[in-house]
């Protein structure tokens, strides 16, 4: 496998005196997982809010699971999130999709 920079990093950095040293390279495995939340009820609007009565949304995990041998095993967890790679999320809002979440997960 062969890796390439982020030129979006690469270009912040050149910016200034910094210098990268790839030490090792482990293998990896990136998970994503989806799930769908839906809302009903009356949200009144605050300016361009647009909340609708039925609204859903799709919140989303990730994980990168790195094996860097038998005793070096390391996991970096994201979520949940909401908007992140869902494109076209402020079309339908959701409201205080974490509160929602948070009582859906008790």
């Amino acid at each position: 496998m062969q890796f390439a920079a982020d030129w979006q990093y690469v270009q912040v950095a050149s910016r200034g005196d910094y210098e990268i040293q790839i030490m090792r390279v482990c293998d990896g495995r990136l998970s994503r997982k989806e799930a769908t939340l839906r809302q009903w009820g009356y949200v009144f609007n605050w300016g361009e809010a647009n909340y609708r009565f039925a609204r859903k949304g799709v919140l989303e995990w990730a994980a990168l699971d790195i094996d860097c041998g038998s005793d070096q095993k390391i996991r970096f967890e994201k979520g949940p999130a909401y908007g992140v790679f869902t494109p076209g999320y402020k079309d339908n809002r959701l409201l205080d999709w974490m509160g929602s979440y948070e009582a859906l997960a008790m």
